[in-house]
């Protein structure tokens, strides 16, 4: 890990089919949660600017310094797809692996 987390900031980290698309049941989960008007902070994986995010969430580049310090640092990750070989969650962390395609 590049550096140690005292505690996750209130922040949920999207990414559907790794950045290429705002879809899926990430998209979905991203709806719910911003419909409850929580204040968190929402963050999607975009690849190449080709995921359009919605009005309130903020894109992060993927390989960026902003994607490494958000999958350190988000509370909440929500994923489709495969982490990182080398991701560690940390302590204070949720993965929600939704596996595109799996009924669940």
């Amino acid at each position: 890990r590049a550096a140690t987390v005292d505690e996750p900031r209130p922040a949920v980290l999207y990414s559907s089919f790794d950045g290429r698309q705002y879809s899926d049941s990430p998209r979905a989960v991203h709806r719910e949660l911003a419909s409850r008007g929580r204040d968190i902070e929402h963050l999607w994986v975009v690849r190449d600017q080709q995921a359009a995010v919605p009005e309130g969430a903020r894109p992060v580049a993927l390989h960026s310094a902003d994607w490494y310090e958000a999958l350190a640092r988000s509370r909440w990750i929500v994923t489709n797809t495969h982490l990182p070989e080398w991701f560690e969650r940390a302590e204070g962390q949720t993965v929600v692996q939704t596996w595109h395609g799996t009924p669940l």
